[in-house]
C-alpha cells in the first residue's frame, strides 16, 4: 500500500522502473521529493532512496559523474576513520558512458 498522496505520472514511471530492476522488493510505502534542481527522489519503505534525473541530458550526466566520483573516492578514503558518514552505494538504472580512458 502506498502512502495517501496523489502519485504523479513521473513518479509512477519511476516506481515501475524500480519494480523492474528490483522485482523482489515489496513496496509498502513511497515518499517523494521533487524539490531538487536535477533529481526527483523516491524513498521506498522509509529506507531505500532512489534518485531519478529530471532530464535525459545534463541531469543524467551529473548523476553519472557523481557515481564515478564516489566510486573513485571509495578507493582512497578510509571511510570509518576520516568520514563520519558511509559513502552511498549508488547503482545507475540507466546506461552510463565511460568518458575517461583507462
Amino acid at each position: 500500500m502506498l502512502n495517501d498522496f496523489e502519485i504523479t505520472e513521473s513518479d509512477s514511471k519511476n516506481l515501475k522502473q524500480i519494480r523492474e530492476c528490483f522485482p523482489h522488493l515489496v513496496v509498502e510505502s513511497v515518499q517523494t521529493n521533487h524539490d531538487g534542481l536535477t533529481n526527483d527522489i523516491l524513498i521506498v519503505n522509509g529506507e531505500l532512496v532512489f534518485r531519478f534525473p529530471k532530464n535525459e541530458t545534463w541531469a543524467r550526466n551529473l548523476l553519472a559523474n557523481e557515481i564515478r566520483v564516489i566510486e573513485l573516492a571509495r578507493h582512497y578514503l578510509d571511510v570509518p576513520q576520516r568520514f563520519p558518514l558511509p559513502l552511498p552505494q549508488l547503482k545507475p538504472l540507466f546506461p552510463v558512458k565511460n568518458n575517461h580512458s583507462s
